[in-house]
C-alpha cells in the first residue's frame, strides 16, 4: 500500500536571514502567514526589512510586524497559475484588440470577424491543458515548506 503525505517539519530561522535570502523575490505561490495569536493570513507575500506585507485576493494588503510573525508557510500550489490563466486568454484578448470602443451590435461583429484570430492563436491553449496535470501533481504531491521564525 503507497501512502502519500505532506509532513511539515518547520526550518527555524531568523526573520532576517529569511529576508536576505529571498530579496523580495515571491511572485508566484501562496503563503500563510502566521501570527503568534495562531491567526493565518493567506495570499501572496512581500518580505520588507521591517514588516511582512501580504496582498490578499480582494486587492487589500495587510502590513504584519515581524515581531508578531511566528511562521511562513508556502505551498506551490498557485506558483504556476498565472501563467495558465495568461495562456488561456492570450487569444481571447487577440479576438477583441481591434474592437476598442465598439459597443453592442458593432462589437459582436467585431469579434466575429477576429474569430480567424482566436483559432490561429487557440494552440496557445494547448498549454493550459498541458500544465492541467502538472499543477494537480504541484499541488497535491508535493509538501508545503515551513519557516517557523525565530526571535
Amino acid at each position: 500500500m503507497a501512502c502519500v503525505g505532506t509532513a511539515q517539519g518547520a526550518d527555524k530561522i531568523r526573520y532576517e536571514e529569511l529576508f536576505a535570502h529571498f530579496e523580495n523575490d515571491l511572485d508566484h505561490g501562496v503563503f500563510n502567514v502566521v501570527t503568534l495569536d495562531g491567526k493565518g493570513h493567506r495570499g501572496r507575500l512581500r518580505l520588507e526589512f521591517d514588516h511582512a506585507r501580504v496582498f490578499h485576493r480582494d486587492n487589500r494588503s495587510e502590513d504584519l510586524p515581524i515581531e508578531q510573525v511566528s511562521r511562513i508557510e508556502t505551498s506551490k500550489r498557485g506558483r504556476f497559475f498565472p501563467l495558465v490563466v495568461e495562456s488561456t486568454a492570450l487569444p481571447l484578448r487577440v479576438a477583441v484588440y481591434g474592437c476598442e470602443g465598439d459597443t453592442g451590435r458593432r462589437l459582436a461583429g467585431c469579434i466575429a470577424r477576429n474569430t480567424p484570430f482566436v483559432v490561429l492563436y487557440s494552440p496557445a491553449w494547448a498549454f493550459s491543458v498541458a500544465e492541467l496535470p502538472v499543477n494537480l501533481v504541484v499541488a497535491f504531491l508535493i509538501p508545503s515548506k515551513v519557516w517557523e521564525i525565530v526571535h
